[in-house]
């Protein structure tokens, strides 16, 4: 398999995620409940979709990183992306896991957190500071948050109830009938689609 460029070492992304505020608990978390190909794709979501409503800032902003931080504490927290011990799931690619696609570990906040500034800087959160682009999940799998990056914009997308999403659900249930998803990421998707949905209404960030 040849080298990701994106990708990091273990090393690399438990020392840029504790620069930015976070701990890596796990590199790669088994017990997700929700296939990681569900939180990438969570921009196709209507407006109001499984309660998806998005923050947006112009990319000239002159607090661009600032306003990013500022709406990520926000709305991790109303969106329940969090679980008791300010666990969640985080998308990665890492050359220790011998896995050439983003796969899930397990992150916990540790104090005040900078995604759009530091965490974007190491190549976890985005590409350089303000320009953010990531995918995490709540621990259960209702919460999808996204950081997006658009051609004169950047923002955080979020989803309350993924399971609410009609395209979300179809989008899983496709790659599964097609059998395209690994083993273990095909079980999590037929786990996940098994699951009773939630309240689809939509949630004012």
């Amino acid at each position: 398999m040849a080298d990701d460029p994106d990708a990091l070492s273990e090393q690399a992304l438990a020392e840029g995620l504790r620069a930015a505020g976070f701990q890596l608990l796990e590199l790669r978390y088994e017990g997700a409940s929700i296939p990681i190909q569900a939180a990438w794709a969570a921009t196709t979501c209507q407006p109001g979709e499984g309660g998806r409503c998005d923050v947006i800032y112009d990319l000239d902003s002159l607090d661009l990183v600032g306003q990013l931080n500022s709406t990520w504490s926000r709305v991790v927290t109303e969106v329940g992306l969090l679980d008791g011990n300010g666990r969640f799931l985080l998308s990665v690619i890492s050359s220790n896991s011998g896995l050439p696609e983003p796969h899930w570990a397990l992150v916990c906040v540790r104090e005040d957190s900078d995604i759009a500034g530091i965490g974007a800087s190491y190549g976890i959160f985005g590409f350089r500071p303000g320009y953010i682009e990531f995918a995490a999940a709540s621990l259960d799998g209702r919460a999808i948050v996204r950081g997006t990056l658009w051609q004169s914009t950047a923002g955080i997308l979020a989803i309350s109830d993924a399971r609410g999403s009609i395209r979300l659900r179809e989008y899983v249930r496709g790659l599964s009938e097609r059998g395209v998803l690994p083993a273990d990421e095909d079980l999590r998707a037929q786990i996940w689609l098994a699951t009773e949905e939630g309240s689809s209404g939509s949630q004012s960030l």
